[in-house]
């Protein structure tokens, strides 16, 4: 069974995307949900300093990996081919202020182990890099709330931390959602061949 990692900073369109795959691939695929949105639309209060970064980013680690084992079960009891994750567990390296270093010695993985649970990895640009003025109109999706600069630094830090990956496909914020539906479905497409 294949897995797909959807990464990127800060409204890349990874949410509308999903939806959008979910409702075509919900035989072949299994979706799982962004750990950090589960945790703060269910009530876990935003970080505001460095000991609250870490225990939520612990917390998102921690929901990562359950999340792994129970949606491979999942995913195999229903005859799924594919798993689809909203971000995977190296995404924890972008958030945490040591950055790679960090997460290295407070998990206990470096992110070339961390890449094993992911057969490929897509990366959506954030809006902040590639349209800063659409972001400014659209930066606020209910959970999180990164500013212009904000949303710039997550977005080139997510872009470091996984693109060692050896299946790492970078899609620009060029023709939008469309576009990224197209590079994504090509990608399903493959995955699924295997």
């Amino acid at each position: 069974m294949k897995t797909l990692v959807i990464t990127g900073g800060p409204c890349a369109g990874k949410t509308k995307v999903l939806g959008l795959l979910q409702e075509e691939y919900a035989d072949q695929a299994l979706f799982v949900p962004e750990p950090a949105t589960m945790l703060l639309s269910g009530g876990f209060p935003v970080p505001v300093n460095e000991p609250h970064a870490l225990a939520f980013e612990t917390c998102i680690f921690t929901l990562h990996n359950q999340m792994h084992e129970v949606f491979q079960m999942m995913a195999a009891k229903q005859g799924k081919k594919l798993i689809i994750r909203d971000r995977g567990r190296a995404d924890c390296a972008a958030y945490l202020k040591g950055g790679e270093k960090h997460y290295e010695s407070f998990f206990g993985l470096t992110l070339e182990e961390t890449y094993e649970a992911s057969d490929a990895v897509l990366h959506f640009e954030s809006l902040a890099t590639g349209d800063p003025e659409k972001y400014e109109k659209k930066y606020d999706n209910g959970v999180r709330r990164e500013n212009l600069e904000e949303a710039i630094v997550a977005e080139h830090k997510t872009r470091a931390v996984w693109e060692r990956h050896p299946d790492w496909t970078f899609i620009t914020c060029k023709g939008g959602i469309p576009a990224k539906m197209e590079r994504a479905r090509e990608k399903i497409e493959e995955l699924l061949q295997d």
